[in-house]
């Protein structure tokens, strides 16, 4: 079964629906006492947090788009959820990312989103939504149709004169990291910046959509052989608003990213790239190729 672009604009409205329904819920729940719990996932702090609001954003999400399961013969990938074949069966599914950034809403900081994308099972991104309950900003997108924000097409920040760097702990963990920092820093006047700001304590979803929406930044996740570094629902949505919006957006080699690896939905085996700068799109890549 193949999509027409009128069935994917009505799966991308009600994407948009599901997914500021589960954020005004979550910006309900920013204020009080949330109870953190662990599971058995991945190997860093971020990616064991989980709490109540998780399964309760990822029930409210779910219920909304239940009926495009049948309707559509939809597969259903999800955070919170148990995995099943059904993406490997259908020929897209909807990865589901309920509260991207869980740590930085417990620390009542900015940084978490709502991410649902359509996928399909080739692995291309074909919708992309997300919302920021913070800042109560809506981004959506559909293959060949453009991004918006809060119903406006998507527009650039207005250049400034430096570089944003995106980061967490994965590439603070890495072999090089002291290395290419400090390149990256030296290479300032090549890219025609005075300055280099870091930027640390986003989740992976809003580390992405700053990266789209302001020229010379970059987010980038190194390889690394322990599970981890991100899976399919952090990314899947925001491949889509990035290509869109001609952002630069691969693995670590500048392959395009695995949305739906028969191996795992974890990242880290490949690493992510994010960037709206073709010379930092070449720092990144000589980096990982020379290492």
């Amino acid at each position: 079964m193949k999509l027409t672009n009128n069935q994917l604009d009505k799966l991308c409205n009600l994407a948009c629906e599901a997914a500021q329904l589960a954020g005004e819920y979550i910006a309900q729940k920013f204020k009080q006492e949330i109870k953190v719990q662990k599971k058995l996932t991945g190997t860093s702090l971020a990616a064991q947090v989980v709490t109540e609001v998780d399964i309760k954003s990822q029930d409210i999400i779910v219920n909304h788009l239940q009926s495009t399961l049948t309707d559509y013969d939809l597969g259903l990938l999800t955070e919170e959820g148990v995995q099943d074949q059904s993406r490997f069966e259908k020929d897209y599914f909807w990865c589901i990312d309920p509260l991207d950034g869980t740590l930085p809403f417990t620390r009542k900081e900015e940084g978490f989103a709502v991410s649902i994308a359509l996928v399909s099972r080739k692995g291309e991104s074909l919708i992309g939504v997300v919302y920021d309950p913070y800042r109560c900003d809506l981004y959506a997108a559909r293959i060949g149709s453009g991004a918006t924000k809060n119903g406006n097409p998507l527009e650039l920040i207005e250049a400034d004169n430096e570089v944003f760097f995106y980061r967490d702990c994965s590439f603070l963990k890495s072999k090089n990291n002291t290395e290419m920092f400090d390149r990256l820093q030296s290479e300032l006047p090549s890219l025609e910046v005075q300055s280099l700001r870091v930027k640390e304590s986003f989740g992976a979803v809003m580390q992405a959509i700053n990266v789209i929406q302001r020229p010379n930044s970059i987010y980038f996740k190194v390889p690394k052989k322990e599970f981890g570094g991100g899976s399919s629902w952090d990314f899947a949505a925001t491949v889509c608003i990035a290509n869109e919006m001609n952002t630069h957006v691969s693995d670590a080699k500048g392959n395009p990213l695995t949305l739906n690896s028969q191996k795992s939905t974890f990242m880290n085996e490949k690493g992510v790239l994010f960037a709206s700068s073709e010379k930092l799109v070449k720092w990144a890549l000589f980096y990982n190729h020379s290492k």
